[in-house]
């Protein structure tokens, strides 16, 4: 073994003394077979993994020719069959396999497109370990370049990885009036609330329905606060509506909503457009047949073009048209990727026969995943009003069941 092989090796050996290995761990050159690695035909003529062990996974992954989409599907969904040191460790093995400079270039490429893409999940414990992976054993074997890029990468995002809660918490304000302020504000401050809750969501948080399992809190945290926004925001405007005793007060609060849903709609917002106009559908609402009598033609126009927009008929086809037709930012209503990807995960398992990942579900899942959280790249440039911000943020609400016994004291039965 020659001087720069010795220094390489010894580097890596105390790399993996952080994960509490003693000795460097050799790479497990499996035999390719039915067990370990399947691939098929796509109906376009393509060649995708089908499933594979995670050995067979990221040799694949770092072979030629590059698999573009597999990746993309690793990058999305690998914390459901893995973890970030188990990947890491069979990156390092995988490296230290052989001394062909090409495959050591492609596996540190490898390793500069995961930083890039998931380097807000990991722990700076982690970081600490991919940077003496740069700055070691990269440079060690006259990879200069690509160790300043994973650096590079690293105090790029370092930015968003000091991001802390933006929202300080505040008192519920049970005498809010939103009927003062412009409709346009109020869908304003919603979008600016949203945005900035959508935008955290990360890719992980997306795979094996984790926002719906015993640990969902940790697991997914993001997708929760905004389930938990939506129904909040839902729940508030049926509250709003059934609390107010005078008939015409509540049908004036209703013209106001459907005024905000028109704004927001122009907003592309479609997250609270969706938990508003549910809000208005609820039964304690829908049931108010004379206060509905009292809204104006142009106001009922609103409600008809946000009804046909929001109909949940063929898996929301209408919004799934019209939102493929939108431009500039835009906070889609997850509901239908999150609906989706539980039909997906429920429809297949993750993991095969043998413990083998099953690369072909996870695809879908990740191709969904993806197209959700495209809309983050877009921001919105709005500057919220602080004090409707506040009131907006945190909206109190009445039980179901409260709101329905309010509203049959506004609007008997009739016998």
């Amino acid at each position: 073994m020659d001087e720069a092989s010795t220094t390489t090796h010894n580097s890596l050996h105390s790399l993996f003394k952080t994960f509490n290995s003693s000795e460097l761990c050799e790479w497990q050159e499996e035999p390719s077979n039915e067990d370990n690695f399947v691939l098929r035909t796509t109906e376009d003529g393509s060649v995708e993994l089908a499933k594979s062990s995670l050995n067979k996974c990221i040799e694949y992954l770092t072979n030629e020719p590059e698999d573009k989409t597999l990746k993309q599907t690793f990058f999305y969904t690998y914390r459901a069959f893995s973890n970030d040191e188990e990947v890491f460790i069979k990156l390092l093995q995988r490296y230290g396999y052989v001394s062909d400079p090409l495959l050591q270039i492609r596996v540190a490429t490898f390793v500069q497109e995961w930083v890039e893409f998931s380097l807000c999940d990991f722990t700076e414990g982690f970081i600490e370990k991919i940077l003496f992976f740069a700055e070691h054993v990269l440079t060690e074997n006259g990879h200069n370049d690509l160790s300043s890029s994973i650096k590079q990468s690293i105090i790029g995002s370092k930015g968003r990885r000091l991001e802390r809660d933006l929202f300080t918490p505040f008192v519920f304000d049970a005498d809010f009036r939103f009927e003062n302020y412009a409709s346009s504000l109020i869908a304003e401050t919603l979008t600016w609330i949203d945005f900035h809750m959508f935008s955290r969501i990360r890719p992980f948080e997306l795979s094996e329905i984790k926002w719906q399992g015993p640990d969902r809190h940790k697991e997914s945290p993001n997708v929760c606060s905004v389930i938990s926004r939506f129904n909040m925001l839902s729940l508030w405007v049926s509250s709003t509506i059934v609390s107010k005793e005078n008939l015409q007060e509540r049908a004036d609060s209703i013209v106001k909503l459907l005024e905000v849903l028109d704004c927001l709609l122009g907003l592309n917002n479609f997250t609270s457009l969706f938990a508003i106009f549910a809000g208005l559908n609820s039964v304690s609402v829908f049931r108010l047949k004379q206060t509905y009598k009292l809204i104006p033609e142009r106001s009922k126009e609103i409600f008809i073009k946000i009804s046909t927009l929001t109909n949940s008929k063929g898996v929301y086809r209408n919004y799934r048209e019209y939102i493929e037709t939108v431009t500039g930012p835009c906070i889609p209503y997850y509901g239908v990727a999150l609906t989706s990807i539980i039909f997906c995960c429920e429809g297949s398992t993750s993991l095969t026969a043998y413990h083998r990942i099953n690369f072909s579900g996870f695809k879908i899942v990740a191709s969904i995943a993806k197209k959700l959280l495209e809309y983050q790249k877009a921001s919105y440039s709005i500057e919220p009003d602080i004090t409707l911000k506040e009131k907006l943020l945190f909206l109190p609400f009445m039980s179901e069941s409260d709101q329905y016994t309010l509203s049959l004291l506004r609007e008997p039965r009739r016998t």
